[in-house]
């Protein structure tokens, strides 16, 4: 009996997936006469829409996080031409040495700003992931996105369908 589910009848289950999805989290209600039936069309519908602008954000934050870290390591391979041709060509290593010098010790203090603003060392992976998130929060608050619904509208879904195949 341990690893045995026991599900409530559809009509109960639909009750309460309509009271959830109307803003009321009560638990166990006994379906009435006066609820609405659940329609798995609408439900459906919503989903896929749901997952239609989940699909949309998703695909322009990545595309956002890859042009900003595409432009950080280009920054950087401008840095070393112009320092190698300063080495190289118009000064020598002797006035371009402290120079470089400033420059990394910029880049450490700019990891240690990074390191206390988000508690986690720079590298780009989490560089990438965290402007990654912080766009996808953007573009969901502009779209009227809501993960925590289209989550629960998912496992409704997936629950509906299992109860109406038995």
């Amino acid at each position: 009996l341990r690893n045995t589910v026991f599900l409530p009848n559809a009509t109960h289950i639909a009750v309460n997936i309509l009271k959830q999805l109307n803003g009321n989290p009560t638990a166990n209600a006994q379906p009435s006469a006066a609820s609405p039936p659940l329609n798995p069309a609408h439900l459906v519908k919503e989903v896929e829409n749901l997952d239609s602008i989940y699909n949309r954000i998703s695909g322009e934050s990545q595309s956002h996080a890859k042009r900003v870290v595409t432009s950080l390591v280009g920054g950087m391979v401008v840095q070393s031409v112009l320092l190698a041709r300063m080495v190289w060509i118009d000064f020598s290593w002797d006035i371009i040495e402290p120079l470089t010098f400033f420059i990394m010790s910029g880049y450490m203090i700019l990891g240690g700003i990074y390191f206390l603003r988000v508690n986690k060392d720079f590298s780009f992976e989490t560089f990438f992931n965290r402007s990654k998130e912080k766009r996808f929060a953007k573009l969901a608050h502009k779209y009227g996105y809501d993960e925590q619904r289209h989550r629960l509208l998912q496992e409704q879904l997936s629950l509906l369908k299992n109860t109406q195949s038995r």
